[in-house]
């Protein structure tokens, strides 16, 4: 039995109070501010009036609590960014961010999703952050957030099984197509941004130091989830290397590029390295079970 269509005004009603409440807060005062007289008039006569609030008063309560709401979420996924940026500064990317890409999900875990992509066609090469006016480098911040998204995805990843050890032992070994488990990621790093990370989310607040300069070599970071239990640790070039390979090429295929990539004097250890490196992969869960199809 189907009941009766809403009455109209309760359709005009929700899309003025929507409108509202996307309109990001006022920040020329140097807060965030409900801008309560920009409201419009006809929304603010059907809202009645508390014994202590006026109307446009008491839709600012919510308005003010959607955008704390918001911000704070962004604020938990993007540490590291909202860090070397200063919360003010973040917050008003951020705005800019949720204005353009208003959150169509009930999950407030996913309010984020596509912030980096967002920041990285934004972003300009120095943001001016802080107090003092200090210039942070766009290319300290772009991998600032692919780490604080890795990390992102890792946490969000769903349980999937993992890679069955016995796949890699049989005849069609050399042809398997691995990819990895979601709840892993290799990231890099120029600056010490991933220990920076662990400070801040384990209740270091701000960073107490400027970050040294720029490292001329990039390292790579092996970051996980084994069930409750977080990991990170430093790879080196050519374990990382292995792992980005056989997520691209057939098993066989990945090995014997691996070797042609290194040098003469890496050879030698090469196949006992390698052997190690693929059984603490399978060992940690960093595949995902079944493989995947060719092409």
């Amino acid at each position: 039995m189907t009941g009766r269509a809403p009455p109209s005004w309760l359709g005009e009603f929700q899309a003025a109070f929507g409108d509202v409440l996307q309109a990001p807060l006022e920040r020329a005062s140097g807060t965030l501010r409900a801008r309560t007289e920009a409201y419009p008039e006809a929304l603010r006569v059907e809202v009645l009036p508390g014994s202590r609030l006026a109307a446009a008063d008491r839709i600012a309560v919510y308005h003010r609590q959607y955008w704390f709401r918001l911000l704070t979420a962004l604020q938990t996924d993007y540490p590291l960014v909202a860090n070397l940026l200063g919360y003010w500064e973040f917050n008003g990317w951020a705005a800019r961010f949720l204005s353009s890409h208003p959150p169509r999900c009930a999950d407030i875990q996913r309010a984020g999703d596509g912030f980096p992509a967002f920041l990285e066609l934004a972003l300009p090469a120095q943001v001016a952050t802080g107090s003092e006016g200090v210039r942070v480098p766009r290319d300290v911040l772009l991998e600032a957030v692919a780490i604080d998204a890795a990390w992102r995805a890792i946490l969000l990843a769903p349980e999937v099984p993992v890679l069955d050890p016995m796949m890699l032992d049989g005849p069609t070994a050399a042809e398997i197509r691995l990819e990895p488990h979601p709840a892993f990621a290799i990231v890099s790093e120029h600056w010490p941004l991933c220990a920076l990370r662990a400070e801040l989310v384990h209740g270091a607040g701000v960073r107490s130091a400027p970050l040294p300069p720029r490292r001329p070599e990039a390292t790579s970071r092996l970051l996980g989830r084994l069930g409750t239990q977080l990991l990170t640790r430093e790879l080196e070039p050519l374990h990382a290397a292995l792992l980005r390979l056989l997520a691209e090429l057939p098993l066989a295929d990945g090995l014997a590029e691996l070797e042609a990539s290194c040098q003469e004097a890496e050879r030698a250890e090469l196949p006992a390295k390698v052997q190690g490196w693929l059984s603490e992969s399978v060992r940690i869960g960093y595949w995902r079970g079944g493989g995947r199809d060719e092409g």
